[in-house]
């Protein structure tokens, strides 16, 4: 057996490198606008901004080799505000992004847990297997923790001047990695070994 899933069946290498591959894209795009910020200004670093969102969703249809919808949704609601933005010449538009991009994501999640569909199963079952039980704990801590960060972003944006809220971007995006890992770990159920532990583990989603 690897050393790898020896600790806990999340450190297997496929999932490991699925995880790491996964951060890796997050924070491209916020690290080229705080370089392009540090060196030219706020509208040239939205602009590469743009560029480098679009080109992490492109890679990653190549390292997943299936079409990333998720990454679809974050280039289309960033060129959409970031291209309001350099048309405005304002900043507070790709500010908003961030704000409109967490309530829709926990909208979207809320209604899915409403109406008994997981879209966090659906987007990551195929690289981690487990019951939905562990689904809908780890979809209702995602609901309130994208809530949190978007009522943050809303008092960052007013408060923060342009440099200070774009860390202030990146201190929240290390913090929902580290989020997101926690919550991982501390949910993680592996899949029922019969038929029956499957079955009651979709009877008590109904029941939740």
């Amino acid at each position: 057996m690897s050393i790898f899933n020896k600790a806990h069946p999340l450190l297997e290498k496929r999932i490991l490198f699925k995880l790491l591959t996964g951060s890796l894209l997050d924070f491209s795009p916020p690290l080229v606008f705080i370089i392009a910020f540090e060196l030219s200004d706020f509208y040239t670093a939205t602009s590469w901004f743009m560029v480098a969102t679009v080109l992490t969703s492109l890679f990653a249809i190549i390292v997943e080799k299936r079409i990333p919808y998720f990454s679809f949704y974050i280039s289309f609601i960033t060129l959409i505000f970031g291209a309001s933005t350099l048309y405005f010449h304002h900043p507070q538009y790709i500010q908003i992004r961030d704000t409109v991009y967490d309530l829709v994501l926990a909208i979207t999640l809320a209604w899915g847990y409403v109406h008994g569909k997981l879209f966090l199963k659906s987007a990551f079952s195929h690289s981690i297997k487990m019951p939905d039980s562990a689904w809908v704990s780890i979809t209702r801590a995602w609901i309130v923790f994208l809530i949190t960060i978007a009522l943050s972003n809303e008092v960052a944006r007013r408060v923060l001047t342009e440099g200070g809220w774009i860390y202030f971007k990146f201190i929240i995006l290390v913090c929902t990695s580290l989020f997101g890992l926690w919550v991982l770990f501390h949910f993680y159920k592996p899949m029922p070994k019969t038929e029956e532990d499957g079955s009651f583990a979709k009877q008590d989603l109904k029941n939740l």
